[in-house]
């Protein structure tokens, strides 16, 4: 997702187009999607534009990934 404001809560998340987006990958926004692909758990959830559930998935799913990123975010070895 381009400029991420929570790179934390999207480490693991990309963004499907909607069925009838005819524009180019390089010029895709988050207007573009409509679902998102989490690619830990290899699981679709709803997306839309300030609701993604991003967040929800990590802290439910992948609460020790969390963790991790946030610790080296914390210590300087930020991915």
């Amino acid at each position: 997702m381009k400029q991420q404001k929570k790179k934390e809560y999207c480490q693991f998340i990309r963004l499907l187009a909607k069925d009838d987006c005819d524009v180019s990958d390089e010029k895709l926004t988050n207007a573009d999607a409509k679902k998102a692909y989490c690619l830990k758990c290899k699981s679709i959830m709803d997306f839309k534009i300030g609701k993604h559930f991003a967040k929800e998935r990590m802290e439910q799913c992948h609460p020790n990934d969390l963790e991790s990123f946030i610790q080296n975010k914390e210590h300087g070895t930020d991915t």
